[in-house]
């Protein structure tokens, strides 16, 4: 008797012909296959190659690789942040300073802290703080990467206060407000305290800072 092969019209007939397929629903083809959930354990081709370092990304057409890279994982803390080409892997650092001074030189500087080179500061929190002493007062200098700066005193000759972090300067004389004063939405690069004047109460200031590579 001749060999009459099984009608074979539907996919689940097919299916039912073969012995080690995976998954289950339509066959596909090469052209315009809608895939459902696959599961792709191995790795695959965009486009017949897959560049180092790239994510996959739309195009509004397509799914392509990316033309910037990614970097490898870094050391531990690091962020990522943009070259203006590629992404890549920066440290992230806390910088910190205090000090005091009960000089009646005019400008000492009671604690500083600057961002090197392409980097900024971030998330800084500021404590500024003197006696009632005439003839004194001291000074928070912040400044920006555009050569700007936001400088805020404590009240001459009495004593006083100034608390400042992202959100703002709050400057305070004798437990009552003096004024609050913005922080520019700029880039910060340095953060300065200094003596103004030439009484010798005490004055004193702690500063911490967060620096980033500059984006």
């Amino acid at each position: 008797m001749p060999y009459t092969p099984p009608l074979i019209q539907t996919s689940a007939q097919l299916a039912a012909q073969l012995s080690d397929e995976t998954g289950t629903g339509l066959n596909v083809f090469g052209t315009n296959a809608t895939l459902v959930t696959p599961s792709i354990t191995t790795g695959f081709d965009i486009s017949g190659s897959a560049p180092s370092r790239k994510i996959i990304v739309g195009n509004g057409t397509n799914y392509v690789a990316s033309t910037e890279t990614w970097p490898t994982p870094g050391t531990n803390g690091n962020i990522i942040v943009s070259d203006g080409t590629n992404w890549i892997s920066k440290p992230r650092t806390m910088q910190q300073a205090s000090g005091s001074s009960t000089s009646g030189t005019n400008g000492t500087i009671l604690a500083r802290v600057t961002a090197g080179a392409g980097n900024q500061l971030v998330n800084f929190m500021v404590y500024l703080n003197q006696t009632n002493t005439a003839n004194t007062n001291c000074t928070l200098n912040i400044n920006y990467s555009d050569g700007t700066a936001t400088n805020v005193s404590t009240s001459y000759g009495s004593p006083g206060q100034i608390l400042a972090n992202y959100g703002g300067i709050i400057s305070s004389t004798a437990a009552q407000l003096l004024s609050v004063t913005a922080v520019s939405a700029k880039k910060v690069v340095g953060i300065n305290t200094f003596t103004m004047g030439a009484g010798t109460g005490t004055r004193g200031a702690i500063i911490s800072a967060e620096e980033i590579p500059m984006s």
